[in-house]
């Protein structure tokens, strides 16, 4: 009788973990279909500093059907990190890009920082004000 009670909790005990195994994985398959979708990464080329130093222009280039779809910002101390998505785009189209701009605002004034693209190389500063 012994050996049959151990062997009901072993089968206790790997149902729940078996069960939270599957909750887990679950919970994590839902975050990531969940999840807003972006479409692929474009280069920033350049930015220029605005009247309001909590606001930055950023020159991106673009496919002809493929308008900015979304920017993410990483700011610290001493740089500002930009990365520009651009909605996906499905067909054929030409080779030529276009060249728009994206404002993008930021938490703190820009003041001194540096800003780079989302692989960490300085933008160009222009002046359009």
């Amino acid at each position: 009788m012994d050996g049959a009670r151990r062997r009901r909790l072993t089968r206790r005990a790997i149902g729940v973990v078996s069960a939270g195994a599957v909750f887990v994985a679950g919970g994590a398959l839902g975050a990531l279909l969940l999840r807003p979708w972006r479409g692929p990464m474009t280069s920033a080329e350049w930015y220029s500093r605005t009247p309001e130093d909590r606001v930055i222009d950023v020159g991106v280039r673009t496919g002809p059907e493929q308008p900015v779809q979304a920017y993410d910002v990483e700011e610290n101390a001493g740089r500002v990190k930009v990365t520009v998505w651009m909605k996906p785009y499905h067909g054929a189209q030409d080779a030529a890009g276009r060249a728009t701009t994206v404002t993008v605002r930021l938490t703190d004034p820009l003041g001194e920082r540096q800003v780079v693209d989302q692989a960490g190389i300085p933008l160009a500063a222009e002046r359009r004000w």
